[in-house]
């Protein structure tokens, strides 16, 4: 008899306790729904909730088909801001005028070819990757009137590029260039670990230019302060003798250093004496004396003019690949 009392008395407390812990639960429960719903009422929703604030999307382009467009001009018309076109592999046709902020993307840069006549950039925050871009035809070129925009492992054959004012914020790297690149009053522009058959460079200021390899021709002028801090770094600069011109009069902050003249010093001429600094560089043979830099200026009469690369390098400088 007692012992049928002491398990009624142990299960009954057994049941009381299951129910006081099921009772603390649902109490524990409320109290972290009420922390929660009054974190979000303070901070907001947006601060637990990762939210995508951009309706991005992928358009496709083939010109077999069945993508979404045959026609790379078609998918730039139907895109919007931030979204993304993806060429498939083929041959394109026509020219194309890029007005919205997108992504190109070709899906090889080998064989994702467009043969243009001209291709104008005029919207802000462009990326073009992986393209080959071969025209059929001469004087061919893409402009660029654009800010924040990157060009990235293309393939320019026999087209130009110019990029005009008032661009500013422009990154072209690892792209193959047969023909120069043109930069005409414009700013903040950095061109890295490119291929490239001449640069021209007009009343442009804060240029970087690093890691490149330059062949027959460089071209920098600006005067009265209108080509300021342009740094030229760590370049094989294969030119033409007498084609690598710098013409910067009365012009500030501009440096040359750590390049490779592989064909020394005969590469350089001066127009006007160009206070800029010259350090560094290899001038096709090891020199363990300062490098004198000889031009001819014109202010009212002809006069000599020179520049000195003070501490010239005793070897090549650039040890990265590349040939045009």
């Amino acid at each position: 008899m007692l012992n049928k009392i002491y398990i009624e008395i142990i299960t009954n407390l057994t049941y009381l306790k299951i129910d006081l812990l099921i009772k603390m639960r649902k109490t524990v429960l409320l109290v972290c729904i009420f922390v929660v719903f009054s974190t979000l009422n303070t901070i907001g929703l947006g601060a637990l909730v990762m939210k995508n604030d951009t309706n991005s999307s992928i358009i496709y382009v083939d010109d077999d088909g069945p993508a979404n467009f045959t026609k790379i001009q078609d998918a730039i018309n139907a895109s919007s801001d931030g979204d993304t076109i993806f060429v498939y592999n083929g041959t394109y046709y026509g020219n194309l005028t890029i007005n919205k902020s997108i992504a190109l993307l070709g899906e090889s840069r080998e064989a994702t070819v467009i043969h243009p006549i001209i291709i104008s950039v005029k919207a802000d925050e462009v990326d073009i990757s992986n393209l080959r871009f071969h025209p059929t035809k001469n004087n061919t070129f893409m402009i660029i009137d654009s800010n924040n925009s990157k060009i990235s492992y293309c393939d320019f054959l026999n087209f130009g590029l110019i990029i005009s004012n008032p661009s500013s914020f422009i990154e072209l790297s690892n792209n193959l260039f047969q023909e120069h690149i043109s930069l005409f009053y414009v700013n903040n522009i950095e061109i890295f670990n490119n291929e490239i058959n001449g640069i021209i460079l007009i009343s442009s200021s804060n240029i970087k230019i690093h890691s490149n390899t330059i062949k027959n021709f460089m071209n920098i002028q600006g005067e009265y302060f209108d080509a300021n801090h342009i740094e030229i770094s760590y370049n094989k600069i294969d030119v033409d003798p007498l084609q690598f011109i710098i013409r910067t009069y009365k012009c500030r902050g501009n440096r040359i250093h750590h390049n490779d003249f592989l064909k020394g010093s005969l590469s350089v001429f001066l127009a006007y004496r160009s206070r800029t600094k010259w350090f560094h560089n290899y001038w096709g043979r090891p020199m363990y004396v300062p490098k004198v830099i000889l031009g001819i200026g014109f202010d009212n009469r002809f006069k000599l003019c020179m520049d000195v690369d003070w501490l010239p390098a005793k070897q090549p400088n650039c040890d990265f690949g590349g040939e045009l």
